[in-house]
């Protein structure tokens, strides 16, 4: 491992501190290890500029030239920059000397390297920059990057300074806040401190940062209906259908209820979002389309930016095969049961008359069947032709056509079709609309 030279604590940098970095006394300073960083008592805390040793020349070069980058000593503020070299197999004496190397900050891992690792004034590692934020970065950018951190390190220990102070629900709140400050993490006991301030969880923070996505989701999976309701269903017809609505509405039902809790964040939010969504297609059938795109919506609605909110124009795309005049039908857009399923899209219905709606099949293993439809006006139903209809091939077609009289004028057409197919939905067919 290379020895560095020592550092002058005279308020005066050394230009031979490292091999090719001469720090500023304007700005931050540098220092050789720990024990000299530590003793200029740096306001700010520490950066420290991890490089490869021995396997990657690069990393150690880039770091040696940022560490001397005027944009980023001025970023680094009241704050002390040291090299920290990374062997790829070190032996025990050299991880030892690393050790003795980093001190009281200990030595923090990074994702890769080269690495940016940055610790408060006590020592505490609150962010890294490493990968395509060090390497595809300017002076400048990476400058930036590090000024945010270090405000954000800042605002987050005013908030700490206060909550010091404070008791109960408003202490709370203030850790809670902290724990929130973006872009750097927050002090391991912060939970710890959180549950002793508020043990009733008043401020919601404690439910917020306990919370865990996939254990939550994996949770929903296995959530099911109590003993009771069980009993009730027991032996109905439609058992099964009724157990799985009622487990989907009890699952959204709490989901609503996480979503609308200001104590989430709004990632934690759109998590509850896509809980829905996969609730709901799970457990739901095409007749739910309506509430996978209000999910959807909400979801990229909360944060635009974000890997969840990228996805929602996706999922709805994915997930909500509609039932159109100008497709037809498909088994992705059937329901289960026997709830009405709008056709949806411009209808041809405005004028007095009489309308024919007529299924055609065109390929599958099964039949369509039909029980009725409706043709409503906005929310008022104005028409209905309820009987058993079967659209197949030519052995399996009949009643297939559904007339619906029209007296006046219609503002805002809107068809409803009732199909009678609860398991067997392997068709496909055109639908068409004709005045008689």
């Amino acid at each position: 491992m290379n020895k560095f030279a020592t550092l002058i604590l005279t308020g005066t940098l050394v230009p031979a501190l490292l091999p090719g970095v001469f720090c500023s006394a304007k700005a931050a300073q540098c220092a050789a290890n720990y024990e000299q960083a530590s003793a200029l008592a740096p306001k700010d805390g520490y950066l420290v500029f991890a490089y490869a040793e021995g396997w990657d020349k690069f990393s150690k070069a880039l770091c040696m030239k940022l560490m001397k980058d005027p944009a980023i000593l001025r970023a680094a503020g009241d704050s002390v920059l040291m090299p920290m070299p990374v062997r790829e197999c070190p032996t025990k004496e050299q991880s030892e000397q690393l050790k003795a190397h980093m001190g009281k900050l200990g030595v923090k891992e990074a994702e890769s390297y080269p690495a940016i690792l940055m610790f408060g004034p006590g020592g505490r590692h609150y962010a890294t920059l490493c990968g395509p934020d060090v390497i595809r970065s300017t002076p400048d950018e990476l400058a930036a990057k590090i000024s945010k951190r270090l405000s954000a390190l800042r605002s987050q220990n005013k908030l700490l300074d206060e909550a010091r102070a404070a008791k109960g629900v408003e202490k709370a709140r203030l850790l809670g806040a902290a724990a929130r400050v973006e872009g750097i993490s927050f002090p391991e006991d912060t939970l710890k401190q959180l549950k002793a301030a508020d043990p009733k969880d008043e401020s919601g923070y404690v439910r917020s940062m306990e919370f865990k996505p996939w254990n939550y989701t994996e949770a929903l999976l296995k959530k099911t209906l109590d003993e009771d309701t069980l009993r009730k269903l027991k032996g109905q017809p439609d058992e099964a259908a009724q157990k799985n609505r009622l487990e989907m509405e009890m699952i959204l039902k709490e989901l609503d209820a996480k979503i609308a809790d200001p104590a989430y964040t709004n990632a934690q939010k759109q998590v509850f979002c896509a809980n829905a969504i996969g609730t709901l297609h799970r457990k739901g059938d095409v007749t739910d389309a309506a509430k996978i795109k209000e999910y959807a919506k909400r979801m990229e609605e909360l944060d635009p930016s974000s890997t969840l909110g990228k996805s929602a124009s996706h999922v709805v795309k994915a997930w909500t095969s509609s039932l159109t005049l100008e497709e037809g039908w498909k088994p992705g857009c059937l329901p289960k049961g026997s709830t009405p399923v709008e056709l949806e899209g411009k209808l041809p219905i405005k004028e007095p008359g009489t309308y024919a709606v007529t299924f055609t099949y065109r390929s599958g293993n099964h039949a369509l069947k039909i029980k009725e439809v409706r043709l409503c006006d906005g929310q008022t139903q104005i028409a209905v032709d309820a009987h058993p209809g079967s659209a197949g091939d030519e052995r399996n077609t009949s009643g297939n056509t559904y007339r619906l009289k029209v007296d006046k004028p219609v503002a805002s057409p809107r068809l409803f079709i009732v199909v009678d197919m609860p398991e067997k939905r392997n068709s496909f067919g055109t639908i068409s609309i004709t005045r008689e």
